[in-house]
């Protein structure tokens, strides 16, 4: 009969209605038919929710992602290292390499890592340093000797060393600065310091010129920039290793930015045809503050070098 029919059609339109609902993704602190799990942990992510670093997954409520839920809080979709790589894929490139931090390899990431939240940058489980003296005493006789006798430094371990994997010394980044690299840490330092604390041989400005003595020829130039000139020369240099040229700290463009910021957007490059795609006609390289500028010393006005209405500046990338 007709009253049946509309039964029927009200009950498909709540079915439809109901798998809908059931599709939608639970957000961050919903109870949604679609997480069970989240719905008998609402206290509990709560709280996630308020440390400064949250897992993905635990922001957008997405408890599945992880949990085998109705399962219990141990039951996971996958065990282990499994689970993480499932989503971090690229870090399969890191159990490839010569080196693998041993609880990255043999144990679960959770040793390091909270899967949920932390008060700690990458969601780790304490302060980096005070999480890796658990396994490396750096007042150890073995410790002390591959540091040079240092062992009290304010650096990060993740400074110098990868926490997953590398190609050699369990060193974060392949280029490594010559003294470095030969393992010839006297250039530069006490051996043995006192207190065990880094302690150089001379000011690092010093230093640097000891072995990069081509160098001094700007500090005679009409204008020398002031972190040479002061031979602050760890203030864009990294002495040890470094994934970029030259040892930058941060790059280019951010290292100068430290101290002349908002350059990138009010300086006169930014108007110019090769501001638009950043790259200098002259070699193909990204147009970076040193396409123009010297970083140490020029004989010419704003470090540049050539003068601005010289033709030969403008030659420097454009050929005729």
């Amino acid at each position: 009969c007709e009253e049946s029919r509309v039964r029927k059609a009200l009950s498909s339109i709540q079915a439809a209605a109901l798998a809908a609902l059931l599709a939608i993704p639970a957000t961050a602190g919903e109870k949604s038919p679609a997480e069970p799990f989240l719905a008998a942990h609402t206290t509990e992510h709560r709280g996630f929710l308020e440390q400064p670093f949250v897992h993905g997954p635990v922001r957008d409520g997405r408890c599945s992602a992880c949990h085998n839920p109705p399962g219990s809080a141990t039951a996971m979709v996958k065990p282990g290292n499994a689970l993480c790589l499932s989503c971090h894929a690229d870090r399969k490139a890191d159990l490839e390499k010569p080196y693998v931090h041993s609880p990255f390899k043999d144990g679960d990431c959770s040793t390091c890592h909270d899967p949920h939240a932390s008060p700690n940058r990458y969601r780790l489980n304490q302060p980096l340093n005070d999480l890796c003296v658990m396994c490396h005493d750096p007042t150890s006789a073995e410790q002390k000797k591959k540091h040079f006798g240092i062992a009290v430094q304010k650096a990060r371990c993740s400074t110098c060393h990868s926490p997953h994997g590398s190609t050699q010394k369990a060193l974060l980044h392949e280029k490594q600065h010559a003294p470095f690299a030969s393992s010839l840490c006297e250039s530069c330092h006490v051996e043995n310091p006192p207190a065990g604390k880094v302690t150089l041989k001379d000011a690092p400005g010093t230093l640097c010129l000891g072995c990069h003595d081509n160098l001094r020829e700007f500090g005679a130039m009409k204008v020398v920039h002031a972190p040479f000139r002061q031979r602050l020369c760890l203030r864009c240099h990294f002495p040890h290793a470094s994934q970029r040229d030259y040892f930058l700290v941060g790059g280019t463009v951010p290292d100068c930015g430290q101290c002349h910021p908002g350059k990138e957007r009010d300086h006169p490059i930014v108007g110019h045809p090769t501001g638009g795609n950043r790259v200098s006609p002259k070699d193909g390289k990204p147009f970076t503050c040193v396409s123009c500028h010297h970083p140490h010393g020029s004989s010419h006005a704003r470090l540049l070098f050539a003068e601005r209405d010289d033709e030969g500046f403008c030659m420097t990338c454009h050929k005729k």
